[in-house]
């Protein structure tokens, strides 16, 4: 299993505010797809039962076309909506099980390394601001980030192969 570099650690952290809110943006478009599309249903079973609702007078071929083709049309949409579900769940689980790898690693750093890059790069301070902040030189400071880059990359164990799928979905 090759891992990915401390660079990428680097850049991968600093997409974490990110993709958290791609995270809840996907888990919006899983709910509103499961909970809102209800009405699709309603069509097509207005569609199919449209000659039990009409007072035209009935036609058995008409209906019968229709019924198919309404009966069509809902494997069809009932197929795509599947696919789109899998997706979106895909991508959450991909991007959730990211995050708590992050988060896991997270929690085991010293709390000067947790300040140092959280401070850096997720409220995108200068590296005097952080120096300020934790009461260390510019330099120690570099050094105190660095590592702690390092230890979240141990930790995490993030697949290189998980890291291009997310650079490729998510920028």
């Amino acid at each position: 299993m090759k891992q990915i570099t401390d660079n990428q650690m680097k850049e991968l952290f600093i997409k974490i505010p990110l993709l958290k809110s791609v995270k809840a943006s996907l888990e919006s478009d899983l709910k509103r797809i499961t909970e809102y599309d209800s009405w699709q249903d309603d069509a097509i079973d207005a569609i199919n039962y449209n000659f039990i609702l009409s007072d035209m007078p009935r036609s058995g071929n008409i209906s019968d076309k229709t019924s198919k083709v309404a009966l069509k049309v809902e494997e069809i949409a009932c197929k795509e909506k599947h696919e789109i579900l899998q997706q979106i769940l895909n991508e959450i689980r991909c991007v959730d099980n990211l995050l708590q790898k992050v988060d896991l690693a997270l929690n085991s750093l010293s709390e000067d390394e947790r300040i140092s890059i959280v401070s850096k790069y997720w409220e995108k301070k200068t590296w005097d601001e952080v120096a300020r902040e934790s009461m260390l030189s510019v330099s120690q400071t570099r050094r105190v980030a660095s590592k702690a880059i390092q230890k979240i990359n141990i930790i995490a164990r993030i697949r290189i192969e998980d890291y291009e799928v997310l650079k490729v979905n998510f920028g």
